[in-house]
C-alpha cells in the first residue's frame, strides 16, 4: 500500500505542473471491485500421499470458481489526436484464487496401516502491483481501449481446507505444500469507458495473464494464468 500512495503523490505533483503548461494531459484516480481466478489445465486433482515415502505434494494452482477482487489506481491519459489516445496506470490489486483438492494418505504403524482420503479446498490471495498500457479510440461518450499490462507480487497467502472421508477424525485447517507465485504477472487488458460528465466515468475490465504462476523450478501441479474482470468507477482530476 506504501507504493501505491507514492504514485499517488508523484502523480498530483506532475499533474500540478501540467496543468500550467498543457490542458492534453487527463491525469486521474480509479476504484473498481470484480471477480478473479486462475485458469489451467485442470481444475480438480487427485494426490496419493504415502508417509512411508513422504515428498512434496505439488498441489494445482487453478481453480474455475470466480472470487471477489479489488482495485485502486492512479493514471493518466494522453490524446494522440482526436480519437486515439494512450492511457497509463499503476494500482494494487488483490486477486484471488480456489481450487477443489482430493488427498489419498496412508500410513502405517505397530496396529497396522490406515488409510483416509482428504476432500476440500485450496485457495491463494495475492496481492500485485500492476502497470497496464493501453492504445484506446474514443467516440462520443465511449472509448474502447487495449493494450499488455505487467504486474510484480507485492505479497501473497495460501492455506487448504481439507476434510477426512476415512478413519480419521477431520481436521481443517491442513497444512501441505504450495509451490510460490511468480513475482511478476504480464497479460493483456481490455476496456471499455463510458463518460458521465466531464469528470466521472464507469468502465468495465478483462484481463488475461500469459505467464504462468508457478514460480520457475517449483514442484507446481500444471500451469495457471491469472484471470479477472471488475467495473470501476474513475475521476478525473483535471
Amino acid at each position: 500500500m506504501k507504493q501505491f500512495f507514492t504514485l499517488l503523490y508523484t502523480l498530483l505533483a506532475v499533474t500540478a505542473a501540467q496543468a500550467q503548461t498543457s490542458t492534453r494531459w487527463q491525469p486521474y484516480i480509479r476504484a473498481g471491485i470484480g471477480a478473479s481466478r486462475a485458469i489451467g489445465n485442470e481444475a480438480n486433482a487427485v494426490f496419493e500421499f504415502d508417509h512411508l515415502n513422504p515428498q512434496t505434494i505439488a498441489l494445482p494452482m487453478s481453480g474455475k470458481d470466480w472470487l471477489s477482487m479489488g482495485q485502486v489506481s492512479v493514471g493518466f491519459t494522453q490524446p494522440l489526436n482526436k480519437r486515439l489516445y494512450i492511457q497509463v496506470e499503476a494500482g494494487v490489486e488483490r486477486r484471488n484464487a480456489r481450487r477443489p483438492l482430493t488427498v489419498n494418505a496412508r500410513s502405517c504403524g505397530v496396529a497396522g496401516c490406515n488409510e483416509a482420503t482428504f476432500t476440500g479446498f485450496g485457495s491463494s490471495r495475492a496481492t500485485y502491483l500492476t502497470v497496464p498500457v493501453l492504445v484506446g479510440y474514443r467516440f462520443a461518450k465511449m472509448s474502447l481501449a487495449t493494450g499488455p499490462y505487467v504486474g510484480y507480487k507485492l505479497g501473497e497467502y495460501q492455506y487448504n481446507v481439507l476434510q477426512s472421508t476415512g478413519s480419521r477424525p477431520p481436521i481443517s485447517p491442513r497444512a501441505f505444500s504450495i509451490s510460490k507465485l511468480n513475482n511478476l504477472d504480464a497479460g493483456f487488458s481490455l476496456a471499455a469507458t463510458y463518460a458521465i460528465g466531464n469528470r466521472v466515468g464507469l468502465d468495465l475490465r478483462y484481463s488475461q495473464g500469459i505467464t504462468s504462476l508457478a514460480e520457475e523450478g517449483s514442484m507446481a501441479a500444471e500451469r495457471a494464468y491469472n484471470q479477472t474482470a471488475q467495473i470501476g468507477v474513475r475521476y478525473n482530476l483535471l
